[in-house]
Order: C-alpha cells, then structure tokens, then sequence
C-alpha cells in the first residue's frame, strides 16, 4: 500500500542521512538494513496483536502457530539488520 511506501521512504531517507554511504557497497548494506528495520517495526506490530489474540484463546493451536513463526521472522529479521550494519560499519 502507499502509505506504508512513503513510511519506508522517509525512513530509508532517514538512514541515508544519519549513516551517509559513499559508495555501492555502503549503499546496498545501508539499504539492507534499512529494510529489516523497517520490517522488523511491522513485524513487532503484528506480534503484539498476535500475543493479544493468543492470549484471549489460550491453547488455539493455529494461533499458537503463527505466533511462533512470526516469532521465527523477527528473529531472523533483527540477525541480518545486525548483519548489515556490521558489514557497513566495516567500509
């Protein structure tokens, strides 16, 4: 959807301002990580309505699922944004 475009956006334009690449390789890292953040916000979001439905049906076991894949996503989501900002910091 749009809007969550612009918000991606202006949070990459962001990122680029506070870290200011300077070459490719500084750039695709930047973006990479600017990516999983930005995912990683979302992600957290529906986590939290997750842990709500959950807990308003205990032993739901298609909830409990998904509350653990999503759990899955976000964990793999914040090891390449630490990924990527290790690699940028490193140029």
């Amino acid at each position: 959807p749009e809007h969550i475009r612009a918000a991606y956006a202006k949070f990459l334009a962001e990122q680029y301002e506070e870290h200011q690449p300077a070459t490719t390789n500084e750039r695709d890292f930047l973006e990479q990580y600017a990516f999983n953040r930005f995912q990683l916000s979302r992600a957290r979001a529906m986590m939290s309505e997750a842990w709500e439905k959950l807990a308003a049906n205990a032993g739901d076991e298609t909830l409990e699922k998904q509350y653990q894949k999503l759990n899955r996503h976000i964990k793999a989501l914040e090891r390449s944004a630490k990924y990527a900002l290790a690699e940028l910091r490193t140029f």
